[in-house]
């Protein structure tokens, strides 16, 4: 069993006793056993590139030789 599978709605609540036991003023929200297994199976690259790229320089160079040339 891995780290993320030992987490559990108890999980949450036994953290929340906790911190009201402590004073602290935290209350985390307790997560359903569905929120949890989509948590679990996400498997989203985050590396992945959402924009595509662009050549800065390149689009510098172009503005200024259109400048240049008016």
């Amino acid at each position: 069993m891995n780290e993320f599978e030992k987490i559990t709605p108890d999980t949450y609540k036994e953290m929340n006793e906790e911190f009201i036991h402590d004073g602290t003023p935290v209350r985390i929200e307790i997560p359903t056993e569905a929120g949890l297994e989509r948590w679990k199976n996400w498997k989203e690259d985050i590396h992945t590139k959402s924009v595509p790229p662009t050549d800065m320089v390149a689009e510098m160079w172009e503005k200024h030789r259109e400048h240049r040339d008016k």
